[in-house]
């Protein structure tokens, strides 16, 4: 695997900030034929979050964006979201059969489309298959061997669930390469920060070669600047130069600030706080995003996971009692903060994604492994993005039609080229858990697509 120095990690963020200036000098073409060139999704963002809460059994609950509603925050980027509804329930897509009724069972089923059979663990036969993110990692691989990594899986993990849960590793990852191979996700700050310089910083300290190599980046673009400006105008030209003075901003900002976080990492108090007070894991989160943005932005990695918390989390926020159990009973309305924390945290990550330029050729999904009522009946889900190809701004499905999780999944995987017929669990509804209003008659067995995201 390549690893990528400090300044060939700058000089992938300076190849980003070309492309602006690409597409508003005279001598290039217009920004539709760009467009064009890019051609279908070529990066995804899976996010998962506990223990939802969409509504259950034909209703929506609070999943909606009027007043009261969890996804009030995301009204302003309203337009670059589809809302899946009736997606989830059953076998197919959660671990709910009449032998197992653990949603921790079902994180998995976000991203493969298979619940875990039995307990949540490895020693225990789990039933799961190849997750998306790992099948399109695949693809970037096969086809882009220029790409440094495969996959960029982050989480949190909180050991102590509390209330003696033991969290096996189907609840602690929604990345799988196959059935008895989860992907945990890295969950310490500095080993993320590691995995995307490739080196760690104490390392190129103790090591002159690697000193040297942080030199300036402007050597690397000069001559390219010095060609370009005798085709240009004198308006294009002083473009040229602001852009090189982004670099050298962005030069001096990698040098003071991040190294400085990896040197002194005490000055970052969230980065190593206990992360069960959620404040801080809602800090460390987003600081996680912008360590998926960037490596997405230097095209580091194309494909990548954040789990946002163990599937059966007790993380409180203000309330001592515990998360989970509050949850199985009714969803008491002193966790909407924490719900409502977790789609504020999605929605960070859409318009970071958005502001920097990359949204028109990434699908970012986010999901749930269970609504409320402590079962995974029509389950919250948000798809964004923007571009053409996807009913972007809608509303999709119908809570009152269940429909497993997978046939999101295979659509998702048809806007990156990757033709799958079907994927996750086929099994008889007629034996799972769902009640009235859904039978036999108004459930699909079979993931095939045709999930209504896609135009």
């Amino acid at each position: 695997m390549k690893k990528m120095d400090r300044r060939n990690f700058v000089k992938g963020l300076g190849v980003t900030l070309w492309l602006p200036y690409f597409e508003s000098l005279s001598v290039f073409t217009s920004s539709q034929a760009f467009a064009q060139s890019m051609g279908q999704k070529k990066r995804f963002l899976a996010l998962a979050w506990p223990q939802g809460a969409a509504g259950e059994n034909g209703n929506i609950g609070k999943w909606h964006f009027e007043s009261g509603g969890y996804l009030g925050s995301l009204a302003d980027i309203r337009s670059n979201i589809i809302i899946p509804r009736g997606f989830g329930g059953g076998d197919v897509a959660g671990g709910w059969d009449n032998s197992d009724t653990t949603h921790g069972n079902g994180y998995s089923m976000l991203t493969t489309g298979y619940s875990i059979k039995g307990q949540r663990s490895l020693l225990n036969a789990p039933a799961s298959s190849k997750s998306i993110d790992q099948i399109i990692g695949d693809q970037v691989r096969a086809t882009n061997a220029d790409i440094p990594l495969h996959s960029f899986i982050t989480g949190v993990t909180l050991e102590n669930g509390g209330l003696g849960h033991v969290h096996g590793d189907s609840g602690k990852t929604i990345s799988w390469q196959g059935p008895f191979s989860p992907v945990l996700p890295i969950i310490d700050m500095r080993a993320m920060f590691d995995k995307l310089y490739g080196v760690s910083n104490e390392a190129q300290a103790n090591n002159q070669k690697e000193k040297s190599r942080k030199k300036s980046i402007l050597d690397f673009v000069k001559s390219d600047l010095s060609s370009l400006k005798a085709k240009v105008n004198s308006d294009d030209s002083k473009k040229l130069d602001e852009y090189l003075t982004q670099v050298r901003d962005i030069e001096k900002f990698i040098d003071s600030n991040v190294v400085k976080t990896c040197d002194n990492l005490n000055s970052f108090p969230f980065l190593t706080a206990n992360l069960a007070d959620f404040d801080n894991c809602i800090a460390f989160l987003r600081r996680s995003i912008d360590l998926h943005l960037i490596a997405h932005k230097c095209d580091l990695v194309r494909s990548s996971t954040i789990t946002m918390d163990t599937s059966v989390s007790n993380i409180g926020r203000g309330v001592t009692d515990s998360y989970h159990v509050h949850f199985i009973a009714e969803c008491d309305a002193r966790y909407d903060n924490i719900i409502k924390a977790h789609v504020d945290t999605i929605g960070y990550a859409i318009r970071k994604f958005k502001e920097a330029g990359l949204l028109d050729e990434t699908v970012i999904y986010a999901g749930s492994d269970a609504s409320l009522g402590h079962t995974n009946v029509n389950a919250p889900f948000i798809i964004a993005g923007s571009g053409s190809g996807f009913r972007w701004g809608q509303e999709v499905g119908n809570v009152n039609y269940l429909r497993p999780t997978g046939d999101l999944l295979i659509d998702i995987l048809k806007s990156f080229g990757i033709n799958r017929s079907t994927i996750g669990n086929t099994v008889s509804w007629d034996i799972v858990r769902p009640s009235y209003p859904y039978s036999v008659a108004n459930t699909k067995t079979t993931a095939t697509g045709n999930s209504g995201i896609l135009v």
